[in-house]
């Protein structure tokens, strides 16, 4: 009987850790390269995600294609990184006016848009 116990409680243990989520979310900035929606993607050239990884540039998953309606590259973003288990994307993209943010963020980083080097 206390062997029917242990298996039982071992199981229903086991079967609740299945439904629990490891996903961890950053903040990320960075400026908008390209936009793939027939793919769900968008390259970023991104700033340090602390405590996750260094700036560089990288395509990123966006699940929801409305997330990309107004942005084209050259834009500068914050969004919102989910890391989970098997993956990544980006959530909460919002287009923000470097200009206009500085005045009322004045700690924010400042990022450079690059610039076409092929004129």
């Amino acid at each position: 009987m206390r062997a029917h116990l242990v298996l039982g409680l071992c199981l229903a243990f086991s079967l609740s850790a299945c439904g629990r989520s490891d996903e961890r979310t950053f903040t990320l900035q960075g400026q908008v390269l390209s936009l793939e929606p027939a793919r769900k993607l968008l390259t970023v050239k991104h700033e340090e995600i602390k405590g996750f990884m260094p700036a560089m540039t990288m395509p990123y998953e966006v699940r929801d294609t409305r997330l990309l309606d107004g942005l084209a590259p050259g834009d500068l973003i914050n969004a919102t990184l989910v890391v989970v288990s098997n993956g990544a994307y980006l959530s909460a993209i919002k287009k923000w006016d470097r200009r206009r943010s500085r005045s009322r963020h004045p700690s924010r980083p400042t990022l450079r848009p690059l610039r076409d080097s092929s004129c």
